[in-house]
């Protein structure tokens, strides 16, 4: 006997729901290797990073890579604690601008009082691009306290991993 109609409702039903589990799971994750023009407005800055924050979760994940050699500035950041977030207590949510934001604390191999804070502000390459991204950084504490360098990715890109933006 031949089944019709339901079950294969119910199993395309059963597909989408897995689907947009999926999607909804995956929160806020970003990956991205390139290069901005330099806090000094002369020569280049490279990044590489890989950060993430599950929907629902309080603490974000992952670490970026940072050198501005033109600035003096390099660094190793780790994403940690809740995300910076105008929800209270600050959860990780699917972002629909396609923005990624985080924070945590780097580390410069400059010596004694080498750590401080980073916020990183990123929006990823336009679609089936590698243009139209942003990278905004901030430092706060430690060897590069003030340090501020922002702009769009000149060679590289900035990708979503799943989620809503991808």
């Amino acid at each position: 006997m031949r089944r019709t109609g339901g079950s294969t409702r119910s199993r395309a039903a059963a597909a989408i729901a897995t689907a947009v589990g999926l999607l909804l799971l995956a929160g806020c994750h970003y990956r991205g290797t390139g290069e901005v023009k330099s806090e000094t407005g002369s020569g280049s800055a490279y990044f590489v990073f890989d950060l993430s924050c599950p929907t629902g979760g309080t603490v974000q994940d992952g670490t970026i890579d940072y050198v501005d050699r033109a600035a003096g500035v390099t660094l190793v950041g780790t994403a940690s604690g809740p995300p910076p977030s105008p929800f209270t207590p600050p959860t990780c949510e699917p972002n629909s601008r396609g923005q990624g934001i985080f924070t945590g604390t780097y580390v410069s191999p400059s010596g004694p009082g080498n750590s401080g804070t980073f916020y990183l502000d990123v929006t990823p390459s336009s679609a089936g691009t590698m243009s139209g991204a942003t990278f905004d950084l901030h430092l706060t504490g430690g060897p590069n306290d003030g340090y501020s360098n922002s702009g769009p990715v000149v060679l590289g890109s900035i990708t979503p991993v799943g989620g809503p933006t991808s």
